[in-house]
């Protein structure tokens, strides 16, 4: 026992030793974080973002929830994923990609069950509104799917470049731009949305 207390405190000295000898060199430590991008996107699985953008994105910010949508309970906007977005741009990011998928699994759920559950409600509100506008469009359940998924997406963008007063002053300065994206699982591809 005493040689088994021994060894665990040498190695939290071994440890502690490393981190203090390489702290100035290790870049995640010593630099301040900075970001090119943000992605936000819904929580359903897609592959590694790495994988899917033609583009390098740069250091990037992933923030996710289901649906990909900027929340709305009552009168208040959800401060958590708009507070982590603000954040990514303190520290850099000049650009925002809304990232739906095609076959989104949240936007088939609100289609068949409009009003969903518990906390679930302020996800179904905001989406149900992309759904309304292409059920006027279409009769068939395919296409009403997949242009929900594409008017959500635009209604986030919107959301974040008009409706939220530090971005919209970046955007209008020029300074941020705030595009839409569609991953197709199926090419593999991201495209931007149709217009």
């Amino acid at each position: 026992m005493h040689n088994f207390r021994r060894r665990c405190i040498m190695r939290i000295l071994i440890f502690l030793v490393l981190i203090i000898c390489c702290w100035p060199s290790c870049p995640v430590l010593a630099e301040e974080s900075s970001y090119d991008t943000v992605v936000f996107c819904c929580s359903e699985p897609i592959p590694e973002l790495k994988a899917i953008f033609t583009e390098d994105l740069g250091r990037v910010v992933v923030v996710r929830n289901m649906g990909n949508v900027i929340g709305v309970a009552g009168d208040k906007p959800d401060h958590i994923e708009i507070g982590s977005v603000e954040y990514a741009i303190e520290h850099g990011a000049k650009r925002i990609i809304v990232l739906g998928h095609k076959w989104c699994g949240v936007i088939k759920s609100v289609m068949d069950n409009p009003t969903g559950g518990g906390h679930q409600q302020a996800i179904y509100a905001v989406i149900s509104k992309s759904i309304t506008k292409a059920r006027k469009e279409s009769s068939d359940l395919e296409v009403i799917w997949q242009k929900s998924i594409e008017y959500n997406i635009k209604n986030t963008v919107t959301e974040l470049r008009e409706n939220r007063f530090i971005l919209h002053e970046l955007v209008e300065a020029g300074k941020l731009e705030v595009t839409d994206a569609v991953y197709n699982p199926e090419t593999g591809k991201v495209e931007p949305c149709a217009e």
